[in-house]
């Protein structure tokens, strides 16, 4: 028979998954492809931190309370897991009020502290068993083989050591206050007391052979993007818009944050997409229409274009009332065209003598981030071309990119670098997905490689992102995986004339290809963990 079900739709609550502690989190609807009434009372819950949904049984999920808060003081808390705390802390302002009251409140004796939330969590934690005590290694340090001087002939004398006056630090030494910061040994946690994000999914378990069996993840939705808040990075900035006219060409994933971000800072924007649904948004906030690229040229100073790849910018610009339609129809020397579209170098050119001849100025600005570092305005840019319509871009940058890098006036210099820059972002990450696929098959900890990712020379925001999203197996889309495969394969064109030997980037694009055979081409770029696991 179901449990009684006494949680409603927004409810605040702590929830636990199967090998994962308790996790801040939140009651949301369920999905509508319910096929069958579960045999256990469970809710739809949303976790704070990770951004996983999951249904969970009745039993494993308790109100968010001030002594669930408490609890989590005692051990050592991740990232996600600081951030879902402070999520479900700023969710609750009136009940985190009204818990400091209760906590002050002298009604209940010392004699029944004990409440119902612990119990319930006592109950849940006895069915898991009890966790083995933790075991300190004494490290082993191997004696040093003693030299024999026969194993060897010297060739010279030993240099003699200049002699230093012994100098005396007693006083220095004694009258040092400790550093208490400094600790001496890294606690080597078991793996149980871990707190990893709650996922959707487990993580595939071992096969009998030591290879680990395949499934599908499918690919999550991203989180609803909302035009009405801007982001407080790009506010902080306070931005003085340009007085010209920006023309904003490409709707698609990148390109609705990069408008979103330039109307938020006041520019004078007009905007075009192929599928013109997606515009509508974009004029109730302030943006104006345009019919065809060819309009966008006619009515703004400076246009941006920010579409798929090559052959989406080349249709734009060569195609019917295209870019070079609308130049016919301007004054020479009054149109700027910015092309912040992945481009080889070989197009890149093309495009900007097309657009020379039509009397426009160009500049090639590719730029390098996730989809967070575009919705913040943290992208990196890298441009070539004209020196004068890069400094007359000069708010917009700011507006888009924590760092704008002017390379040169000799156009396909930004292109070659932004593609060198991808190709050693995607061996990266097809290096890390190896690596912890390997780590996987040697049954090792996962958690336990990328603390020491994190501790090492190697740790940085890339491979920590890609490494929790590996875990996870939450390949949530942040960069796409089959442009980063694309990037690659520009980048491995690059080689041609110059007989560079690019030996480790074709087997990482190899890895990238089987994963976009797996289905995985629209999944973030840690998803090419896919094409290694076997």
């Amino acid at each position: 028979m179901a449990a009684k079900k006494d949680f409603n739709i927004g409810d605040l609550v702590w929830a636990k998954m199967k090998c994962f502690p308790f996790w801040p989190a939140k009651i949301v609807e369920p999905p509508t492809d319910k096929k069958s009434t579960p045999k256990k009372a469970r809710h739809y819950v949303f976790f704070f931190g990770s951004k996983n949904y999951a249904w969970i049984q009745d039993e494993n999920i308790v109100h968010h309370s001030e002594e669930m808060l408490q609890s989590t003081s005692s051990r050592k808390k991740s990232t996600l897991l600081k951030l879902a705390i402070k999520q479900i802390t700023e969710d609750a302002p009136k009940q985190t009020k009204l818990l400091v009251k209760q906590k002050k409140s002298p009604e209940k004796s010392p004699e029944a502290s004990t409440s119902g939330t612990q119990n319930k969590i006592a109950k849940v934690q006895r069915k898991e068993g009890k966790t083995e005590s933790q075991k300190v290694r004494k490290k082993v340090v191997p004696k040093r083989r003693a030299m024999d001087e026969s194993e060897y002939e010297r060739t010279s004398p030993p240099q003699k050591l200049s002699e230093r006056p012994a100098e005396d630090f007693s006083d220095l030494i004694n009258n040092t206050p400790p550093n208490l910061n400094y600790k001496r040994i890294a606690v080597i946690r078991p793996l149980e007391e871990h707190t990893p994000p709650p996922t959707t999914a487990a993580a595939p378990p071992h096969t009998s052979s030591g290879i680990t069996s395949r499934g599908y993840y499918e690919l999550l939705p991203l989180p609803t993007f909302d035009l009405s808040a801007p982001s407080p990075t790009v506010v902080s900035r306070r931005v003085i818009p340009s007085d010209k006219e920006i023309g904003f060409i490409g709707l698609g994933m990148m390109g609705q944050r990069l408008v979103k971000n330039l109307l938020t800072c006041r520019h004078k924007v007009t905007v075009w997409n192929r599928t013109p649904e997606k515009c509508m948004p974009f004029t109730k906030i302030g943006a104006q229409l345009a019919q065809t690229p060819s309009d966008v040229v006619e009515k703004c100073d400076i246009i941006i274009c920010c579409v798929s790849g090559p052959e989406a910018s080349k249709s734009l610009v060569f195609g019917n009332c295209g870019i070079l339609s609308g130049l016919d129809k301007s004054p020479p020397g009054s149109k700027s065209y910015v092309e912040m579209t992945t481009l080889d170098p070989t197009t890149s050119l093309d495009i900007a003598e097309a657009i020379s001849r039509k009397g426009g100025r160009y500049l090639e600005a590719p730029f390098n981030g996730s989809r967070e570092n575009a919705e913040d305005g943290n992208l990196l840019i890298m441009s070539a071309g004209d020196k004068e319509v890069f400094v007359s871009c000069e708010s917009c940058f700011f507006t888009l990119a924590k760092n704008a890098y002017y390379l040169g006036d000799e156009v396909g210099t930004g292109s070659k670098m932004n593609l060198i820059l991808r190709m050693f972002m995607g061996v990266s990450s097809a290096g890390l997905a190896e690596s912890m696929a390997l780590v996987q098959h040697c049954k090792l900890s996962q958690i336990n490689f990328m603390e020491i990712i994190e501790l090492g020379p190697v740790s940085s925001s890339l491979l920590l992102e890609k490494g929790q999203a590996i875990m996870s197996r939450c390949f949530q889309t942040n960069n796409t995986l089959k442009y980063q495969q694309r990037d690659i394969t520009l980048a491995l064109a690059l080689d041609n004339g110059h007989g560079q030997p690019m030996s480790v980037t074709t087997a990482a694009n190899e890895v990238f290809k089987r994963a976009k055979r797996q289905k995985y081409s629209d999944h973030d770029v840690s998803a090419v963990y896919m094409g290694v696991e076997y």
